[in-house]
């Protein structure tokens, strides 16, 4: 057998140099991408007219199904795919803009509110669309209620300006961005401040090196905000993620805002800058870890820095958790399987041996004063009173929640932590399976959390449309002359 090393020999001579080889692998990509543009269209066509009427297909997702094995989550994200990147809304040819794009990327830009995924250019990988992605759901678990309980931050409540505040928190969130910026700022290129072609461009390669950048922080009491640079000579965007409202911002503004993270006192002290402006300590610089020499030196590939960063998010920790856990709560045994059900019986004190719990029972009025001349159902009225002994046959009794049996094994969505877990109050375990049970309906719909989100966020939409149509509906009868009463119209 002859081992073959060295160049990838191609017989037909058909790529000639890499870059032949990558033209052709782009090209399939750009037609991949357009070809499901197309599919999408072809399916609403089926969707919209009557080409189907002469088969045994009902609607056009019995047809994909049985055709293409389609399900119906797939038919739609194709129809949605068109509607969202096809020219005009409703043709079998993508928009020129995502051209290049190819489907991975067009998936997940898919599930991206249109103010977002405008802004993610073709160079973006899958992956850093993909933080995109997550930052827009992290923001979406957050209600308005809560965000409008958070409260502003007390410097950032007095800047007028989005921007301002988007730099403010980018300088806190990154400190070592926050000295770079300055540092170029007003020592580097001091002489050349004022120039803003020069500064646009010094500041655009240290936030966004590759050439363009997205950069993600979370302002309190407002939500997620996405600071969008495409290079010096182009606008700065900042999208809010909540509400997709966009704001287009010049060099001269962005500019502006970076020196009002300047603090005159202690500059160009930049570290001492960053400690009175925030009120923090600056942090610690880690020491990069220097790679272990391997026997086997292999080319070494330096990766790119990402086109992405996530915001910054502080977990609130409770202070009185430690406290709780050692005092509150009582210790519970080690966990010796899932189907161990044993507990431990409590062990009787010397000046109590019978339990609380027993007296109480008994006595169930143990402990009330008896204010004098109170009146006494049982002694007063004793003809009203059932007998105990029938009273304690006839009383119904709370059915006993079953407990982790072969039936739900054998239904395969349980999982060991759902069977049994420990009530702190008393130590034993108890079967929540009515909780899987729930969560087991959810799974059986095939809608997925994604999904569900798109679900509400086209519904919220199209509420948004009718209202707006009711207004444009009135004001065209009033211009009319026709006067509304409770729905009907009074000529």
């Amino acid at each position: 057998m002859e081992i073959v090393t060295g160049e990838v020999i191609n017989i037909n001579n058909e790529y000639r140099t890499y870059q032949d080889y990558k033209a052709a692998v782009d090209s399939e990509m750009q037609k991949s991408a357009e070809s499901f543009v197309r599919i999408g269209y072809l399916l609403k066509l089926a969707r919209d007219t009557d080409i189907l009427k002469d088969t045994m297909y009902g609607s056009v997702n019995e047809f994909a199904q049985a055709e293409y094995g389609l399900d119906k989550s797939q038919v739609s994200r194709f129809i949605r795919i068109n509607d969202e990147y096809s020219e005009g809304g409703y043709s079998d040819q993508l928009k020129e803009q995502y051209r290049g794009y190819g489907y991975a990327k067009l998936a997940l830009m898919l599930l991206l509110p249109v103010a977002v995924a405008e802004e993610i250019s073709s160079s973006y990988s899958k992956s850093e669309i993909q933080a995109i992605k997550e930052e827009v759901y992290e923001e979406k678990k957050i209600t308005d209620i809560e965000v409008l309980l958070e409260g502003q931050d007390r410097q950032q409540a007095s800047m007028d300006s989005t921007l301002h505040k988007v730099i403010h928190q980018l300088g806190h969130d990154q400190p070592e961005l926050y000295v770079r910026m300055l540092k170029a700022r007003y020592e580097d290129y001091s002489g050349q401040a004022e120039d803003i072609g020069i500064a646009s461009r010094i500041i655009t390669e240290i936030l966004a090196p590759c050439g363009e950048a997205i950069h993600n922080v979370r302002l309190q009491g407002i939500g997620r905000m996405m600071l969008s640079i495409k290079g010096a000579d182009r606008d700065v965007v900042v999208v809010n993620m909540r509400s997709g409202e966009k704001e287009s911002f010049s060099w001269q503004q962005m500019i502006s805002a970076i020196d009002t993270l300047v603090v005159p006192e202690a500059s160009p002290e930049h570290e001492k800058e960053w400690e009175i402006l925030y009120g923090e300590t600056f942090p610690a610089r880690e020491e990069p870890k220097k790679p272990e020499p391997s026997p086997v030196m292999a080319r070494t590939v330096q990766k790119k820095p990402s086109k992405v960063t996530k915001a910054k998010t502080e977990k609130k920790v409770d202070e009185n958790a430690a406290e709780k856990k050692s005092g509150d709560r009582p210790e519970i045994a080690p966990d010796n399987g899932p189907y161990d059900t044993r507990t431990e019986e409590p062990e009787p004190t010397e000046s109590h041996p019978e339990s609380y719990e027993t007296d109480k029972e008994s006595d169930p009025d143990a402990g009330e004063e008896q204010l004098p001349g109170q009146m006494q159902l049982e002694k007063d009225f004793p003809e009203y009173c059932p007998d105990a002994e029938e009273n304690t046959k006839n009383m119904e009794v709370a059915p006993v929640q079953p407990n982790y049996t072969e039936k739900h094994e054998e239904l395969g969505y349980y999982i060991t932590a759902l069977k049994e877990i420990p009530i702190p109050e008393t130590g034993e375990c108890a079967y929540i399976g009515p909780a899987a049970d729930r969560l087991a309906e959810y799974e059986r719909t095939g809608i997925t959390p994604e999904q569900i989100i798109e679900i509400d966020r086209l519904y919220s939409e199209r509420c948004r449309e009718i209202a707006e149509l009711k207004k444009q509906i009135k004001v065209l009868q009033e211009a009319a002359g026709v006067e509304v009463s409770d729905g009907k119209e009074t000529p």
